[in-house]
């Protein structure tokens, strides 16, 4: 994180609403922009103050860009309610990325969220981890484990690689919602 944003300079540029998880442009002081003068500030000042703050990206999540440097609303929704910035990932509990009220928020090490993702959108099986191998008429069960495949191996029912794939996740500590639909 940036030495200059601190919780106060944060708290000093943008509100931040807990009971709606949504944050606002205050009116900034020429001062609170990376090497701006008077006139940028005014023309920042009429355009955004006021304004809920961020932008949703593809990946569903709002993000800020504060003097030059992108940080995740959620990110900065945890620093202000908790008085740190988190080191780990910040996950939401309700699986809605935008809503970053603190109360849904929590910090899990990237290993962990990696353990309890929605199921892929090119996934034609259903069931994450099951694929079917047209070449040998099969179904494929694997896992992803710190970065390594796992083969569970090939069944003629998709059932059992199913079955397998759900084995391998309570082995291995996936959440009981890694793979579902959200």
């Amino acid at each position: 994180m940036r030495k200059t944003l601190d919780r106060e300079f944060l708290l000093s540029v943008m509100s931040f609403d807990f009971d709606t998880g949504k944050a606002y442009w205050k009116n900034r002081k020429t001062i609170s922009f990376d090497n701006a003068d008077e006139r940028v500030a005014k023309w920042w000042n009429t355009k955004y103050s006021g304004t809920e703050a961020g932008t949703i990206r593809d990946t569903g999540h709002i993000m800020v860009l504060i003097n030059k440097k992108v940080y995740p609303m959620s990110h900065l929704f945890y620093f202000v309610a908790n008085g740190i910035y988190p080191d780990d990932d910040v996950r939401h509990k309700n699986y809605n990325t935008i809503d970053n009220r603190p109360e849904n928020l929590y910090t899990a090490p990237r290993i962990t969220g990696m353990k309890n993702q929605k199921i892929g959108g090119k996934n034609t099986s259903g069931f994450t981890g099951v694929c079917w191998i047209s070449r040998d008429k099969r179904w494929r069960a694997a896992i992803k484990v710190s970065g390594e495949t796992i083969h569970l191996g090939q069944f003629k029912e998709k059932d059992d690689a199913i079955k397998k794939r759900v084995a391998a996740n309570i082995k291995y500590g996936f959440h009981k919602d890694h793979g579902a639909t959200r």
